[in-house]
């Protein structure tokens, strides 16, 4: 580990967290190529919401990880409020009050599992207007994903499921749609 990059002096000068400057630090890479090599979904939205992108490009890709979680819940009130958001989404309409409906589902839900699925679906709404709510989705998703596994495979399930992520935000939102502020 060398000097920092110009891209970790700015990350630093934004407030981003300590895990997201402590692995840039150690990569010793710039921009683009620490966005490229980064295994990290949640780092990868950090970074975008940090340098601006679009809100509506940041709800698109909300929406596109958040549909990961019916892989892991079948339940018809999580999967209903996805398919609401994708339908919100697609016609322009407001989306507060999904967010706030599940949201409150979220919080009555005595099951892990679907508690999580809810949460999701209301991180993905509440991008429309708080761009940076997208960084938790992937969190909440490798949570998810644990609570679903039953050996004691979780540090795989973390790994297999932050890769996925990371390689979604890549194709949805490449290095070179993110405005360079440092």
């Amino acid at each position: 580990m060398g000097e920092p990059t110009g891209f970790s002096r700015w990350l630093t000068a934004e407030g981003a967290n300590r895990d997201l400057l402590a692995w840039v630090d150690s990569t010793g890479l710039d921009w683009p190529a620490v966005y490229d090599a980064c295994p990290r979904a949640d780092f990868l939205l950090a970074i975008a919401a940090r340098a601006g992108v679009d809100r509506r490009v940041m709800l698109g890709v909300a929406v596109a990880i958040a549909s990961r979680v019916a892989d892991d819940v079948a339940d018809e009130g999580v999967l209903g409020g996805l398919a609401e958001l994708r339908r919100r989404v697609e016609g322009g309409l407001p989306l507060a009050e999904l967010a706030a409906r599940e949201d409150a589902a979220a919080d009555a839900s005595g099951d892990m599992l679907l508690s999580l699925g809810h949460r999701v679906v209301a991180l993905a709404a509440t991008t429309e207007v708080d761009p940076s709510a997208v960084v938790s989705i992937p969190g909440v998703l490798v949570e998810l994903a644990i609570a679903g596994v039953l050996d004691c495979a979780i540090g795989s399930v973390v790994g297999s499921t932050q890769h996925e992520l990371a390689g979604t935000v890549r194709k949805l939102l490449p290095a070179s749609e993110i405005p360079a502020r440092w």
